[in-house]
């Protein structure tokens, strides 16, 4: 599995992953959550077939009828799609307002095409920021908030509350249940300075000091193999990245 982190905005980061995967061109690619469409814009330029959705704001606000296929859904309810109907499903900033993820990630396995790309991206409330503040505060950086209070402001749109956080761990599994294998882990807008902040490189070190213990004991009693989890926990992508961006292919 590659990791990587970028230092481009979220939607040039996707365009990067999906260039990687060679032919492009008349590839069918359905993207969720579009909002204005100016991202489906710019990946039907590169070559895709593309389709937009969102919810009956995203259609409003979508600025592209005439040149893309826009199709409404809500997605923690219907999904009128049909099976093994699309090449690439790109979904971001999507899964953490969902009531159901990995009821979602199944229905976006039954739309991909065997050996289809899937790229999502949710906020990374496993890096080091997220963890202190979930320590002093008892939430995750972008679950700041409390989402009962945003549900009772009527100048919020509660499909826009983030309420359900989701780690790496847990997205990787429901991936595989449904016949997904994650290729690549990236993130974007990380803080170069945090790298090498002092409490930070100690925290890093106390971490991978606990986690080789605990990988070394569960390996003398046969247990699980903990080392993978700790690379991938203590990578740079997971420990510093402000967004997780996952690369999956269906099998």
């Amino acid at each position: 599995m590659k990791n990587k982190t970028y230092q481009l905005p979220r939607y040039e980061v996707v365009r990067h992953l999906l260039k990687t995967e060679g032919r492009i061109k008349n590839k069918k690619l359905l993207e969720l959550g579009t909002d204005s469409g100016d991202f489906a814009y710019q990946l039907k330029n590169d070559g895709f077939d593309v389709v937009a959705s969102g919810l009956e704001e995203d259609k409003k606000r979508f600025k592209y009828h005439d040149t893309i296929k826009f199709i409404r859904a809500d997605f923690d309810k219907e999904f009128p799609f049909e099976k093994a109907s699309f090449d690439i499903v790109v979904g971001l900033e999507i899964i953490e307002h969902l009531e159901n993820v990995q009821g979602f990630i199944r229905k976006l396995s039954y739309v991909l095409r065997d050996e289809g790309i899937l790229i999502l991206s949710t906020p990374n409330i496993l890096n080091i920021i997220s963890r202190l503040r979930f320590l002093f505060e008892g939430a995750y950086n972008f679950f700041k908030e409390p989402p009962l209070e945003l549900e009772r402001d009527p100048k919020i749109n509660s499909e826009s509350i983030h309420i359900y956080p989701v780690r790496f761990q847990e997205l990787e599994l429901f991936l595989y249940r449904n016949n997904m294998r994650v290729e690549q882990i990236a993130t974007c807008d990380t803080k170069e300075y945090l790298r090498w902040n002092p409490l930070f490189l100690l925290l890093r070190l106390f971490s991978y000091c606990q986690m080789t213990s605990k990988a070394n004991k569960s390996k003398i009693k046969g247990g699980y193999n903990y080392f993978q989890m700790r690379d991938r926990l203590l990578s740079d992508e997971l420990f510093f990245g402000k967004h997780l961006i996952v690369k999956a292919k269906k099998f």
